[in-house]
């Protein structure tokens, strides 16, 4: 696990405000869990995680609380009714389906549980 103190340093190298802002938001909870997902999120942008819709259709459960610590593309179909969370996502993913941002489902959920992560 990562420490809060290397977030906070890998924090001052992002420029994007989203980016700023939940890396923030993640840093001050207390649970191991979303200071996993900060540190997923805070790496250099060359070690970024990229998943497609097909990647989570093939490894998500029906009813499942997913996130996604990088970006979502649009290859494939998601076919299933899931809660998808991302940092970010492609315009031909925001067509096919409803993204919500990290922040609001750490408020819904803070302390994570449920909550899985693909890569």
């Amino acid at each position: 696990m990562i420490s809060k103190t290397t977030i906070k340093e890998r924090l001052r190298k992002k420029t994007n405000p989203a980016i700023v802002e939940t890396l923030s938001l993640l840093r001050k909870q207390k649970n191991p869990f979303w200071l996993k997902v900060a540190g997923l999120i805070s790496k250099p942008k060359r070690r970024g995680i990229i998943v497609n819709l097909s990647k989570i259709e093939k490894h998500a459960k029906e009813g499942e609380t997913i996130v996604v610590p990088g970006k979502i593309l649009s290859s494939g179909e998601l076919k299933k009714k899931i809660i998808l969370a991302a940092v970010s996502s492609s315009a031909g993913t925001k067509d096919k389906v409803k993204i919500t941002s990290i922040d609001d489902l750490v408020k819904k959920n803070p302390k994570g549980e449920g909550i899985r992560i693909i890569m």
